[in-house]
């Protein structure tokens, strides 16, 4: 592609941007790490009766280690609680604890604050434009 340089610096800037902005402190961190194992728990036991690290790890893509390192430190801050099965100690269950729930209610609070915010600076007409393109740019990334 002739120029690519006129378009791989704003690129990059945008990214370096969003990377140091608010945006990534709280909308990102609800989708990573430990704010994003918690919503993962929350969506599944909304989908199945039960939990199990296998399901959290397909759901995230990210590997089984990840999880089980995120689960321990979720159980230590009590915000998660494991059930182990009598009859075969291999399977082991995940729920949210009250407290986990109220933790994954103050970070979907806190993104549907900002998003709210997002959409009033820009209008829904420039926000749906936005989505648009940035859902055409995903589905690119995905190939």
């Amino acid at each position: 592609m002739e120029h690519l340089e006129e378009i791989t610096e704003p690129l990059h800037s945008i990214i370096r941007t969003l990377s140091g902005s608010e945006f990534a402190a709280t909308v990102g961190d609800f989708y990573r790490g430990e704010s994003a194992v918690l919503n993962a728990i929350k969506i599944l036991q909304g989908e199945h009766e039960e939990v199990f690290p296998s399901m959290i790890s397909t759901f995230l893509r990210i590997t089984r280690p990840t999880v089980t390192q995120a689960l321990r430190t979720l159980e230590r801050k009590k915000l998660i609680e494991r059930t182990i099965y009598n009859n075969d100690r291999r399977k082991i269950a995940i729920s949210l604890t009250q407290a986990g729930e109220s933790e994954v209610e103050i970070k979907q609070n806190e993104v549907d604050t900002w998003c709210s915010s997002m959409a009033s600076r820009l209008g829904k007409e420039n926000l749906i434009s936005l989505l648009n393109a940035i859902q055409r740019a995903l589905a690119h990334m995905e190939m």
